[in-house]
């Protein structure tokens, strides 16, 4: 075993992508006294089939897997990497997203207690995924994401029984957990308490087959992990989601948003509605699940109009969930979104919106200024239809979201995502709809 040494490790069918990740390798700062190497494994037939194959060929005490479209961003990486090892000899596993729990469920981004953050996105479009709130962003885990998983400790993958290229991460971690290993997730905050994530997970794409496979089969290997829900208290929940997806002509997004929602939605998601403004198949061919429902809008069609059409295609049972398509759909947003929401019966709405932190998860608002939002279904059957002089989004929510808090209902708001960007929209129907919206409530919604 070499004891100076860090091997860098990754299952590579896309060299270009692969080759932009050795690229940030290679501007590293280096220990001094140590040195690094890098394994690629081709033609794995699973990622534990290839990460074994590597864990055996490589002497490295120290081994960093890694998805092949991980970029590095913090040069001192290795050197942080080492103190936090060499700081705890129990810590066998570091990750740069995780969570202190593991959910019944079995899937990490629908944990209670989240670890951690990374950008995410491609190199044009990139968020910050992962919580803002200083007290959940590091510490011991149960549980880390697959995108880097380094170890100080050789354990055997578990080839056995994950077979594919899902809840490997999970499976490892308790296997960590196990043999009495810590499993730990770094802060990533500079001195001023500004979130630095120190990589960017190029999302460009997510294959989703065998999922459910290799969830049953981590589920029952595992169940010893998963956290105790034997209190006895029952927890409202909505009877589905449907999510509404505004794409209009933005289509370079749609199949990233429908990626992370493949990836990330939870189980109450059983309906997605996508406004587009053209009748390109390729929405058919490339998302053709029964669950997903096209609605195409007309050209000036205005928001509101939008939201009532597509309001009316829902199911009159579910939730909704408006986001736009220039928002990510990241790890267990929605999962948090649900829980708030049916904290009391009178919480009509929740949204995520970029701003100051505050120390509070959530927080009691007095307006609604979000493009992504959940609102609870006894709320919107006793409104009525958004309203139709307002074109742009975000003044059509700000709308309805008054009408909610005038029928008695509360709104609250969160800043848990560091990154909610707004959607491109007009300066003249901004400024035309806040002299709208300044007549009708007597404020205007900013």
């Amino acid at each position: 075993m070499n004891n100076n040494m860090f091997c860098f490790i990754a299952c590579v069918n896309n060299e270009v992508l692969y080759k932009e990740s050795l690229l940030y390798i290679s501007k590293l700062e280096i220990p001094k006294g140590y040195s690094i190497e890098c394994c690629a494994v081709r033609n794995a037939g699973s990622i534990t089939a290839g990460y074994n194959t590597a864990m055996t060929e490589s002497d490295a005490k120290y081994k960093i897997y890694m998805h092949q479209d991980i970029n590095i961003l913090n040069k001192r990486f290795l050197i942080d990497l080492l103190e936090i090892f060499e700081n705890d000899e129990n810590i066998g596993m570091v990750g740069v997203l995780g969570a202190a729990d593991i959910p019944e469920t079995g899937i990490c981004w629908e944990a209670t207690q989240g670890l951690g953050c990374s950008y995410s996105g491609d190199s044009k479009k990139t968020v910050v995924m992962g919580f803002s709130q200083q007290e959940n962003l590091y510490g011991e885990a149960k549980i880390i994401d697959g995108m880097l998983m380094a170890t100080q400790y050789d354990l055997p993958w578990r080839e056995d029984i994950i077979d594919g290229w899902h809840f490997y991460d999970a499976s490892q971690s308790c296997e960590f957990l196990r043999k009495g290993y810590k499993i730990y997730v770094p802060n990533q905050l500079e001195a001023d308490g500004i979130i630095k994530p120190w990589c960017l997970h190029d999302t460009t794409g997510v294959n989703m087959a065998y999922y459910e496979k290799h969830r049953s089969v981590f589920r029952k290997e595992y169940s010893e992990f998963f956290s105790d829900k034997s209190n006895g208290d029952s927890t409202p929940e909505p009877a589905g989601v449907s999510i509404v997806l505004i794409t209009r002509s933005q289509h370079e997004f749609l199949t990233m948003r429908m990626d992370e929602i493949a990836k990330y939605a939870p189980q109450e998601v059983n309906e997605i509605i996508i406004a587009v403004d053209d009748s390109n198949n390729i929405y058919r061919e490339r998302f053709g699940q029964d669950e997903i429902i096209t609605l195409l809008t007309e050209p000036g069609e205005g928001a509101s109009t939008v939201l009532n059409r597509a309001f009316a295609l829902a199911d009159k049972e579910n939730d909704i969930l408006i986001m736009h398509c220039q928002v990510p759909f990241v790890w267990n947003c929605l999962k948090i979104m649900i829980a708030a929401l049916y904290r009391n019966e009178d919480i009509g709405a929740v949204y995520f919106a970029a701003g100051e932190r505050s120390p509070e998860l959530w927080v009691e608002c007095t307006n609604l200024e979000s493009w992504f939002v959940l609102l609870k279904r006894s709320a919107l059957d006793n409104a009525d239809n958004f309203d139709e002089h307002f074109s742009t989004l975000s003044h059509a929510v700000s709308d309805y979201g008054n009408r909610l808090l005038k029928n008695g209902y509360k709104v609250l708001k969160s800043n848990v995502f560091a990154s909610v960007p707004p959607p491109d929209e007009s300066e003249t129907d901004m400024q035309y709809e806040r002299t709208v919206f300044h007549k009708k409530w007597g404020f205007y919604p900013d």
